[in-house]
């Protein structure tokens, strides 16, 4: 704490309480440092998630009523205001549309984003992610890695035909579900970006559509898709939403082998560990599925 108690003297920010920890996991840990009239945010990140403050420096330039305002940051951590309030009618628009068009505007700007730490997730290293994976034994059972070796040839090829389309590499959230984003008097209003990266953009589809009923899926693709056609062709743009399911889900369990891999648990988060493996799991489920109903 005293680098930040150093940067918030030269804010001329002074904390009226000690700060209330608010989350602490071995994936991020959350602390409310309450002001005279308001508080701020510090949030701790391993070194993996270093980037995501500059991320949403890089976002705020462009859509600042829509991310958190970051007011300061060093090695491991980054300080924000406190939220905007949340409004009781959500806007008539879905939260992918806003998304889509923070995509659309991190077109052509991966190398100043990789500039500030954004790591490039490209889906061709997908397949090859997914065949560590299946020889993971202390991470999937005998069943689940036989069936995910057994996906790796059609995964393959739905990467490349993802590939072919040419669409864009693209700033994306890597887990923008419901929980990540609030409904204010602006509009929507996106956090979280711990799992942003330099990507194909329809794969944050796989995470947005995920808790939801079918009807509710074709709804929420196509809104997604109504502002991706602004940009490319409509028939890019449904080659693409059908490609989402299968090429997201396996990102997403790539992302839960990286976390596990490279994020030192302590003994103390045992259960946030178990809860990693668990998503780990559900996702390598979801793509072993995907590949199952082709």
């Amino acid at each position: 704490m005293e680098e930040v108690n150093v940067r918030l003297g030269e804010l001329s920010l002074s904390p009226i309480e000690p700060p209330v920890q608010r989350r602490h996991t071995s994936l991020t840990g959350l602390l409310e440092i309450p002001l005279q009239e308001s508080s701020l945010w510090l949030k701790a990140v391993p070194p993996i998630f270093g980037h995501e403050a500059g991320v949403i420096r890089w976002l705020g330039q462009h859509f600042s009523w829509h991310v958190p305002e970051v007011v300061a940051d060093g090695r491991g951590w980054w300080l924000s205001r406190g939220f905007p309030g949340v409004a009781h009618e959500p806007p008539a628009e879905d939260y992918v549309q806003m998304l889509a068009r923070m995509q659309i505007a991190s077109i052509g700007h991966a190398e100043e984003l990789q500039a500030i730490g954004c790591p490039v997730r490209s889906p061709a290293g997908l397949a090859a992610a997914m065949e560590r994976l299946a020889a993971r034994d202390d991470l999937l059972d005998a069943e689940t890695r036989k069936a995910l070796s057994a996906s790796l040839g059609q995964l393959e090829r739905c990467v490349s035909e993802l590939n072919a389309l040419d669409i864009p590499p693209t700033l994306i959230h890597g887990d923008a579900h419901q929980d990540n984003v609030l409904v204010t008097s602006r509009g929507w209003f996106l956090f979280d970006w711990t799992d942003s990266c330099i990507s194909n953009p329809f794969i944050d589809l796989a995470v947005a559509t995920r808790r939801l009923s079918s009807a509710q899926r074709v709804r929420r693709a196509r809104a997604f898709a109504l502002e991706w056609e602004a940009v490319l062709k409509a028939s890019v743009v449904d080659r693409a939403v059908a490609a989402a399911d299968l090429v997201g889900a396996a990102h997403e369990a790539a992302s839960y082998q990286w976390f596990l891999t490279e994020i030192d648990v302590s003994a103390e988060d045992a259960a946030g560990r178990s809860r990693q493996r668990e998503s780990l799991r559900r996702w390598t489920h979801q793509l072993i599925r995907e590949v199952d109903g082709l």
